[in-house]
């Protein structure tokens, strides 16, 4: 499967979420404040299911009590990462679903996701979604973070691989507006830049919180970018600046 997605050029919202990029989601995951004797994490974009499969496995090596949940609206997807889940012997609830839809998915502590990226076709179904757009198609990435914050308990995370242009569009002030009471943003942190071919590529990882609970804003919305993952000293030394902050921020 592995050598198949890199020959065949699948496209960009279709390919496996690199497990380095994965470990980094368990160090920030580890360092949340988060009250709960046992994590529901929900991916609103499972596609094969490597994104949360190498949190979960992590969980499990660290005995920490979960039930993941995820939605994909491509069968062909959902039936890979089925397939990968039980081979596994991870416990995950698998639902074939648009995630622009109503989701019966309700308070879960985290939700994560590589996000796709683009427009979402069907106008129609995002007429309640204060981030959509008022003219022409909405970014579908903007419209999964808004479901994804609504299915989250008060005090609950998003974390979210995005574009890292995120907050440098017109619509960027659609996402912002529906962050106004409801979600902090507490940080977002640029992948390496090697990582990508094009500069334009550039993926980042954002950190939200719901508002509510013991939740409060962070002092200092935390913005930086990784080191390359082939230099440990490096990246640990980020690794436990973004500890620091963490313990200082949201606990």
């Amino acid at each position: 499967m592995i050598r198949a997605n890199k020959e065949e050029r699948i496209q960009a919202n279709h390919q496996f979420t690199p497990e380095a990029v994965g470990m980094l989601f368990n160090y920030i995951i580890e360092n949340l404040k988060v009250d709960s004797n046992q994590l529901t994490i929900f991916d609103p974009a499972v596609g094969t299911g490597n994104l949360l499969s190498t949190i979960l496995n992590y969980f499990q090596t660290k005995r920490i009590n979960f039930k993941g949940i995820g939605v994909d609206n491509d069968d062909t997807m959902l039936s890979i990462a089925s397939m990968s889940f039980t081979f596994e012997r991870l416990e995950v609830e698998l639902f074939h679903q648009d995630s622009i839809d109503d989701l019966f998915v309700k308070n879960v502590d985290i939700a994560v996701s590589d996000l796709p990226v683009g427009y979402y076709p069907i106008d129609e179904r995002t007429k309640s979604f204060e981030t959509r757009s008022k003219e022409g198609h909405s970014f579908v990435h903007h419209l999964l973070i808004e479901q994804s914050m609504k299915t989250i308990r008060p005090g609950g995370y998003g974390v979210f691989l995005v574009p890292s242009n995120l907050f440098q569009t017109q619509e960027a002030k659609k996402l912002l507006s529906f962050f106004h009471e409801k979600v902090y943003l507490q940080a977002i942190l640029n992948l390496p830049t090697k990582m990508f071919k094009d500069e334009q590529a550039q993926k980042s990882i954002l950190i939200l919180q719901k508002v509510g609970a013991s939740a409060k804003q962070a002092e200092q919305v935390l913005l930086g970018e990784f080191p390359e993952f082939n230099n440990q000293e490096k990246m640990l030394d980020f690794l436990q600046d973004f500890k620091k902050w963490a313990q200082k921020n949201l606990f």
